[in-house]
């Protein structure tokens, strides 16, 4: 029997690193958590700013995949934004607006049951196929409001 895997935003925070003084940063650290995962390739986590003019990636980062895990996996994502969309975002911050950031998760492989079995095990081990219904590709999007003070709240 198939156990669906599922992956879930539990929260998406700003940290900022003050350790050099005369350039500090600031990351968006999103945690995660995986229901049901036996195996997964990457995941790519790419973070926009949906408020800009331009619908622009302002960070991405890929988190490792991982290999015979069971019941709930935990990871988290430190993403530094940067670029011009993202200079813009802060700008409206300074000027207590809000903006709007969007979150989206990707991998190619993710399976909840060993498909060792399957015929379409291909040399790597892993079954991309659908047949077997234990490996699927999977997408998940939020979007997260941001303030000027730092506190994130989910939107969808």
């Amino acid at each position: 029997m198939v156990r669906p895997t599922h992956i879930d935003i539990q929260q998406l925070h700003v940290r900022e690193d003050f350790s050099n003084s005369s350039n500090p940063s600031t990351s968006i650290v999103i945690d995660l958590e995986i229901k049901n995962p036996l195996e997964s390739d990457d995941l790519d986590i790419t973070l926009y700013c949906a408020s800009c003019q331009s619908f622009s990636a302002i960070g991405y980062r890929v988190v490792p995949g991982f290999s015979r895990g069971s019941g709930i996996a935990h990871r988290e994502a430190a993403v530094v934004p940067s670029g011009p969309s993202w200079d813009g975002a802060q700008r409206k911050l300074a000027l207590g607006s809000k903006v709007e950031l969007r979150v989206e998760i990707t991998t190619n492989f993710i399976s909840s049951e060993d498909c060792r079995g399957c015929s379409s095990v291909g040399e790597s081990g892993k079954c991309y196929c659908s047949g077997c219904g234990a490996a699927m590709p999977v997408e998940v999007v939020a979007d997260f409001l941001l303030d000027g003070s730092g506190e994130v709240s989910r939107i969808s």
